[in-house]
């Protein structure tokens, strides 16, 4: 008599799967961020517009965002309450 064990190759992968994520679920691929670079934008026919801001440094202009050194540059508001001790 001969006592033969057979291991399925795919229960093997799953297992090592589960291993990995016990949760069964991979999250999102995104690539790694890179600065905005304005030869890219105008290959993919974007409009870039090269402008002088108010303190003399050069920004790019695509549509209603601005870059600033390959990084995109926004307005915020800050409300902050501050209370005096006397």
């Amino acid at each position: 008599m001969c006592a033969c064990v057979c291991v399925c190759v795919s229960c093997t992968q799953d297992a090592e799967a589960r291993k990995k994520n016990p949760f069964g679920r991979t999250g999102p691929v995104r690539p790694p961020p890179k600065p905005f670079n304005a030869e890219e934008a105008r290959n993919l026919a974007l409009a870039v517009q090269r402008t002088t801001g108010v303190d003399g440094q050069v920004m790019l202009m695509m549509g209603t965002h601005r870059f600033v050194n390959g990084y995109t540059q926004r307005d915020i508001a800050l409300k902050v309450r501050t209370y005096l001790c006397t």
